[in-house]
């Protein structure tokens, strides 16, 4: 509603349903283990190409490009996947089939590297998750190993087979 100035919630509901029903983005839900809490839960939307997306402030905007070509090739893979949301810690995607959590993130720094781990903890204990994994734009990093911290297009080719 304050992205678009538009006044009234319900037209913003219209117009994202308007545009899954072409196909033009799709929205994913917020993981809960209440089955009827899911649906009240707000939602993620994400667009189903970047190309639609990129403006001006394509480097300010790196991050969350990445978040959304990971989740729309999740969508392509068929997969059925949550975001995780937890007060101050939160995961880009859940797969409670594969009990996969996945975090994106552009670089793993000095600065963020605790709360993208920290986020990921949290959502592989609430969900029970056995794998967690780190998707970056081009970076590895070995010296964690409680997860594996690969490259979201090294990853998109080994979930292709």
């Amino acid at each position: 509603k304050d992205n678009f100035a538009v006044e009234s919630v319900s037209t913003v509901q219209k117009y994202v349903e308007l545009a899954e029903e072409t196909y033009l983005l799709f929205t994913v839900k917020k993981y809960d283990e209440k089955i009827k809490q899911v649906d009240k839960n707000p939602r993620k939307v994400y667009c189903v190409d970047n190309g639609i997306i990129v403006k001006n402030t394509f480097t300010e905007r790196k991050g969350a490009l990445l978040e959304n070509i990971i989740a729309v090739h999740l969508k392509r893979l068929g997969k059925e996947f949550y975001y995780y949301s937890n007060k101050q810690l939160e995961a880009d995607f859940v797969i409670p089939k594969d009990k996969t959590v996945i975090q994106s993130c552009l670089e793993l720094t000095s600065e963020n590297t605790q709360r993208e781990i920290k986020g990921l903890h949290k959502a592989m204990k609430q969900t029970k998750a056995k794998i967690g994994l780190i998707l970056t734009l081009d970076q590895q990093r070995p010296d964690i190993k409680e997860f594996v911290v690969k490259p979201a297009w090294e990853w998109m080719l080994e979930t292709e087979k």
